[in-house]
């Protein structure tokens, strides 16, 4: 401390940060600021992750339950028209009721058709005005049709219950994920028995 010519006296500060201090403080901030952006990143990575698996778990199990209702009314014939409640076909899956009970199943959403698209990697549903997406990155769309002793179905009449299998996978790929190509898979398989078909 010195006295100036006035008698004012004025102080020197001798705090403050050296160079190599504020060179210290500057690396150890971008050093938390770079780990708090890979947690955030990470975190970020993890929830679309899980968002992803869940969206693709809620669609394919949405889906098979909404095929299961469909398929379990398979049949219903209260006028007793004798028709086939499901068609023998392999390529796509084609579902009768006489829902109105006028002695058919030609009217809106009495003859619905799903069927798979392996370009798209979609499935459709068809109620009679056309084909709509129904189900969407869908890796296979299998199903099988048995008789009441359990053998492979041989004719449309004979068909007594259906095995349906619908494979799906996450709409984009997961670069930590390692197995198919990035992708996380889940697989349904549920055995339906039409009570109007054991009629």
């Amino acid at each position: 401390m010195r006295w100036a010519a006035t008698g004012i006296k004025i102080l020197r500060s001798r705090g403050g940060f050296s160079l190599v201090e504020l060179l210290i403080a500057m690396s150890l901030g971008l050093f938390l600021l770079t780990l708090l952006s890979q947690t955030f990143l990470l975190q970020s990575r993890t929830y679309s992750a899980q968002e992803q698996e869940a969206q693709m778990t809620q669609t394919l199990r949405a889906g098979m339950d909404m095929m299961g209702r469909e398929i379990g009314m398979a049949g219903y014939d209260p006028a007793q028209a004798g028709f086939n409640g499901l068609d023998l076909d392999t390529n796509k899956l084609k579902i009768r009721a006489d829902i109105n009970g006028d002695g058919d199943a030609l009217d809106a959403n009495e003859t619905i058709t799903y069927q798979y698209d392996t370009d798209t990697r979609r499935i459709t549903r068809d109620t009679g005005s056309g084909p709509q997406a129904f189900a969407d990155s869908v890796t296979a769309f299998t199903f099988e049709f048995f008789q009441a002793d359990g053998t492979a179905a041989t004719s449309a009449a004979g068909i007594r219950e259906v095995k349906l299998f619908i494979s799906a996978r996450t709409e984009k790929p997961d670069k930590n994920y390692p197995e198919n190509g990035g992708y996380r898979t889940m697989t349904l398989v549920s055995r339906i028995t039409p009570d109007n078909l054991s009629l």
